[in-house]
């Protein structure tokens, strides 16, 4: 006495099929030993519309005074994050502030702390024992950690915490341009030209920036006072 593996009906006899519901046992056998699929990944979708719609507007709001200087404050506020994460990182202890009047702003940080500096050794001793078993990320967290010293040591973490302003604004403006473009990590198809018009303002905004300080000394007077 047997059952079906299916419907579970008793089979008096040995049989090819089920004669409640009919499957062929072969096939379920079949089934069962095939492999299970792997799921192929298939590359991100790129859709230049919305990456396209959005350099239009926002060319339309760097153009625009007002615009610009309300939509201004996104640009200044990952410059500002720029230098106080980069400050910290470097035992400056840092708070980012905004003139929400002028327009502007600037990253205050007191003496270095020695303290801070140890907890960071110890962060990075701690993150290169993690990452010891894996021969790349060894490396890698070895060049961070040698880096970060002979920044120190160099007096070199000051430029890297003024260049870190504007790089990460371009990182930033760079992972929102990918996203725009690629569809990569979205919950909705309306975030596709969000993030295309605020990477191209963050990219437009800084190259009229650019522009300007080359080109403009009363500007370079108003950024050196950390205004507009």
């Amino acid at each position: 006495m047997s059952t079906c593996p299916r419907c579970g009906h008793e089979l008096e006899a040995p049989a090819a099929e089920c004669s409640a519901c009919g499957v062929i046992f072969a096939r379920l056998r079949e089934a069962a030993d095939r492999p299970p699929r792997v799921p192929v990944a298939r590359p991100p979708k790129v859709s230049l519309g919305s990456f396209l719609a959005g350099l239009g507007i926002a060319a339309v709001f760097v153009a625009i005074g007002p615009l610009r200087f309300v939509f201004s404050y996104l640009v200044i506020l990952i410059h500002e994050l720029g230098h106080t994460a980069f400050a910290w990182l470097f035992g400056y202890p840092t708070i980012p502030a905004l003139d929400f009047r002028y327009g502007g702003g600037v990253s205050l940080h007191g003496e270095r702390s020695s303290l801070l500096l140890f907890l960071i050794a110890l962060a990075l001793g701690y993150a290169a024992r993690l990452l010891w078993p894996y021969p790349g990320w060894r490396w890698l967290g070895l060049g961070v950690a040698g880096f970060w010293g002979l920044a120190i040591l160099t007096d070199f973490d000051d430029a890297i915490i003024l260049v870190m302003g504007h790089g990460l604004e371009l990182v930033v403006a760079g992972l929102f341009l990918y996203r725009a473009l690629t569809g990569r990590s979205l919950r909705t198809p309306a975030e596709r030209p969000a993030y295309a018009f605020a990477g191209w303002f963050i990219v437009l905004y800084d190259l009229r920036f650019a522009w300007q300080l080359a080109t403009d000394p009363d500007h370079r007077t108003v950024y050196e006072q950390a205004k507009g």
